[in-house]
């Protein structure tokens, strides 16, 4: 057996790591009623939702009754754990698509919705808007779902783990957290099944201190127009 090496030692070539790494952001899309469409680019109101609302929403194409849950399993040498977890109860969520068609759950295509071409400037305008609605944000989270079965798999040490099967002690909710955390972190923020794949989601979140039980949340946006696009594909 020979190992070809096609470069000498004095022939390897030598990287540098860039100074500048910059993430892009893409372009976005939001698909609501027309008449919210409307709304919005003329008084600058949204509404934005939660994973709660996820849960009932009419459109069976989008409703995702598992939202926000997952199941975890841990592994600490030969010990291995499982735990169902939920993440969400206490984010505000804009649910938008990387895509720009969009088929409701009767097959028609909508031709009206919103362009998001700033998408950075609009998430600190709705974080400002939340604020001014009595949210104290904890932290701003964005990013694009992923979609595969509803699970994650790690490696935990912990000696609360090993002392709860030890002594059959219950767990203590901050060590489970933390347990939990290691394993999912803010990826569990962004998982969606298979079957969802269609909807090619990006969410936009925002964590608070003080999550409130409203049906609706709703913002006003000032200058829409800075962070959004109408398209109207009707005309």
């Amino acid at each position: 057996f020979e190992i070809v090496n096609f470069l000498k030692k004095d022939d390897c070539l030598k990287f540098e790591l860039p100074t500048n790494v910059i993430y892009n952001i893409p372009i976005l899309y939001r698909f609501i009623e027309e008449q919210y469409v409307d709304e919005f680019f003329k008084t600058g109101k949204l509404k934005l939702t939660t994973f709660d609302n996820c849960k009932k929403l009419e459109d069976d194409n989008r409703k995702d009754t598992k939202e926000g849950q997952s199941e975890l399993y841990g592994y600490d040498g030969n010990i291995k754990m499982q735990i169902g977890f939920g993440v969400g109860s206490d984010a505000i969520m804009l649910c938008t698509s990387l895509c720009s068609e969009y088929k409701d759950d009767k097959g028609s295509v909508c031709t009206k919705y919103i362009e998001i071409f700033n998408v950075q400037g609009l998430l600190f305008a709705i974080a400002d808007q939340l604020t001014k609605n009595g949210y104290a944000i904890k932290s701003i989270l964005y990013g694009p779902c992923f979609y595969t079965k509803k699970e994650f798999h790690g490696t935990v040490h912990s000696e609360a783990f090993r002392e709860k099967l030890d002594k059959e002690q219950k767990f203590d909710w901050d060590e489970m957290t933390r347990i939990a955390n290691s394993i999912g972190g803010n990826n569990m923020f962004f998982q969606k099944p298979v079957d969802k794949r269609f909807e090619n989601e990006y969410r936009l979140l925002w964590i608070v201190d003080n999550p409130k039980k409203d049906k609706d949340i709703f913002v006003t946006i000032p200058h829409p127009e800075k962070y959004c696009r109408l398209i109207d594909k009707s005309k």
